[in-house]
C-alpha cells in the first residue's frame, strides 16, 4: 500500500493510518511494516510508544497467522 504523505502533512498519522487499515483487512505483515515506518518518523513520545507496540503486535499476529482462518485445525 502506497501512502501519500503530501495528502495527510503528517508522515505519521499516514503510515498510522495505512497501518490501521492493514491490520482491519487482517494484513498483519503489512501492518508491522507500516508502524514501524511510523516509528521512525519525527513524532512525540507517545505515538512512538503507540506504533512499537503496535508493530510487535502485528508481528506476532502474522507470525501466529491470525487472519488465516484454515491456520489452526481442530483437534
Amino acid at each position: 500500500m502506497r501512502i501519500n504523505e503530501k495528502e495527510v502533512n503528517n508522515s505519521y498519522m499516514a503510515y498510522a493510518r495505512g497501518a490501521v487499515r492493514a491490520e482491519q483487512r487482517g494484513d498483519y505483515t503489512t501492518a508491522s511494516t507500516l508502524w514501524n515506518k511510523a516509528a521512525t518518523t519525527t513524532c512525540n513520545s507517545h505515538n512512538l510508544n503507540w506504533a512499537l507496540y503496535r508493530k510487535s503486535h502485528c508481528s506476532h499476529a502474522a507470525t501466529k497467522q491470525w487472519s488465516n482462518p484454515n491456520a489452526s485445525q481442530a483437534v
